[in-house]
């Protein structure tokens, strides 16, 4: 009974690292081979090893009938009597859980004339009932043949076995991520065994919307899953707006300092020149007064007056802006010390 229990730790731990997907290892109890008729000499034991050999290629853990036989205790001979007739559900139930076999088969092959008739019976463990029955008529054969017949029939309880069916998943265009219940499975084309049951796949491929399909497996039958990828629309690409115009404060102060030099300089002189007479032109005849001044003066006064105020203005902000580049300066940071230059509604306006 240790062994036993060891056995079953051993297949809990397996089952809980496989996909939640996944089925869960067969293990398959093999009954001793029920013959109607007359077999050529090793003919029931060569059949047998058969039908363990199939299950094995099926993917089962097979346990030989000496090892169920086994589990009743006592002397081999008894034993094998008592596994013999065992075959109502309770006893099977009974048997496959001391085995921990999840499945027991009964072959049987029974001769007509020179025809095998060969058959497999499927009893779920834990209900001790017959869930599957095979059978296949070998006409005119030998012993040869009925034994890759029998290997044959095992082999097809493969997704009994297993309690799963098969899924084929497809994408348009292919190669989209397969995921099972969450888990990844593959990339499409993909052909999938999964346990019997519902289960949720998903397709997702880069560039394209994911698309979700639920399909429900019946054991031993095959679901196809198509999924048409719907491509994203790809976002348009934003330009970068064009970095705003700085301008350094130095030369900038220095070019105010210039043009309010220039313009205080054209005001004054413009002053000066206000009310003086006309001289160049129009000064002459009628033109010259009794005292002999020309009639026709300057007026720029305003002109003068605009040009000086001006001037200051620009003289000022000039000086300013030297100072603070030169304070920067100092600071190390006169990189970080611009000036930007925009329009306005009366000219042009000087921002920090």
């Amino acid at each position: 009974m240790r062994g036993v229990s060891f056995t079953a730790i051993v297949t809990a731990m397996a089952l809980s690292m496989m996909p939640a997907w996944a089925a869960a290892e067969p293990r398959a109890g093999v009954l001793p081979l029920d013959v109607n008729g007359e077999l050529p000499p090793q003919g029931a034991k060569t059949l047998s090893a058969e039908v363990e050999a199939g299950l094995t290629s099926a993917g089962a853990t097979v346990v030989s009938s000496t090892e169920l036989a086994g589990t009743f205790g006592g002397k081999p001979k008894t034993a094998s009597k008592q596994l013999a007739a065992c075959r109502d559900g309770a006893c099977l139930k009974d048997l496959a859980a001391k085995a921990t076999a999840t499945h027991l088969v009964r072959p049987t092959v029974q001769m007509d004339g020179s025809d095998y008739v060969l058959s497999l019976e499927l009893v779920d463990g834990a209900t001790g009932e017959v869930v599957h029955q095979a059978s296949q008529t070998c006409e005119l054969c030998g012993l040869t043949e009925a034994q890759a017949m029998m290997r044959s029939l095992a082999e097809s309880l493969k997704d009994r076995l297993a309690s799963t069916g098969t899924v084929t998943v497809d994408s348009t265009p292919p190669g989209a991520e397969v995921l099972v219940d969450g888990e990844p499975a593959g990339t499409a084309p993909l052909e999938l065994r999964l346990a019997a049951g519902e289960h949720t796949i998903v397709l997702r491929l880069a560039g394209h919307a994911d698309e979700e399909r639920r399909v429900v497996v019946e054991v031993g039958s095959t679901a196809p899953v198509t999924a048409e990828l719907t491509e994203l629309e790809q976002a348009a690409p934003v330009e970068p707006s064009a970095p705003e115009r700085k301008l350094p404060l130095g030369p900038l102060g220095w070019a105010s300092i210039g043009v309010g030099v220039a313009a205080v300089g054209t005001g004054i002189g413009l002053l000066i020149l206000d009310e003086r007479p006309v001289e160049y032109t129009r000064c002459s005849g009628i033109d010259v007064d009794v005292e002999g001044d020309c009639r026709f003066r300057h007026d720029t006064l305003v002109g003068g007056v605009v040009m000086t105020i001006v001037g200051v203005v620009g003289i000022t902000a000039g000086a300013l802006l030297v100072a603070r580049s030169r304070k920067a300066g100092k600071n190390g940071g006169d990189h970080e010390r611009r000036a930007r230059l925009r329009p306005t509604l009366r000219g042009f306006a000087i921002q920090f």
